[in-house]
């Protein structure tokens, strides 16, 4: 099991067998690491509310990877994976921006929203469309917004 928080620098990873619990630091201090979702079995993609970044887990290795946005001050809910094409969306609550993260260059794209205050709790990614589609509701203006970007 796999857990982080608001209130967390580290994402707490558990060993059901012996019931011990790993603290696995995140590189910036007081993140607040939430909302993880695992990609497979190897990784996990979080978003860090507090440190501004998109935060991803290799499972095997232990180690923990930011990607940051343009600006400063970012604020990430939650971070959502594209299990096909390997790469992570997190939406940011304060600039209004959704962010592609391309872990194998280290690229961050990043797509403002045509309205403001969105307020994302979600990103979804749907494979079954070619490129994938972003799905994000906005918590703040009630609209349902879908992005599909080109690889």
């Amino acid at each position: 099991a796999y857990r982080g928080g608001i209130a967390d620098s580290d994402i707490k990873v558990l060993n059901p067998e012996t019931g011990e619990v790993l603290n696995i630091l995140t590189p910036t201090p007081d993140s607040g690491p939430r909302r993880i979702q695992l990609a497979g079995d190897a990784y996990l993609w979080f978003g860090e509310w507090f440190g501004g970044k998109i935060g991803r887990l290799d499972i095997k290795s232990g180690k923990i990877t930011e990607y940051s946005p343009s600006v400063p001050f970012a604020a990430f809910y939650e971070a959502g994976m594209d299990p096909k094409n390997h790469h992570g969306w997190a939406f940011d609550w304060r600039s209004d921006r959704l962010i592609r993260v391309n872990p194998a260059t280290g690229e961050v794209t990043e797509y403002p929203m045509p309205t403001r205050d969105v307020e994302s709790r979600r990103t979804a990614v749907d494979t079954s469309t070619n490129p994938p589609s972003v799905w994000i509701h906005g918590a703040g203006n009630g609209l349902i917004i879908r992005v599909q970007a080109p690889l």
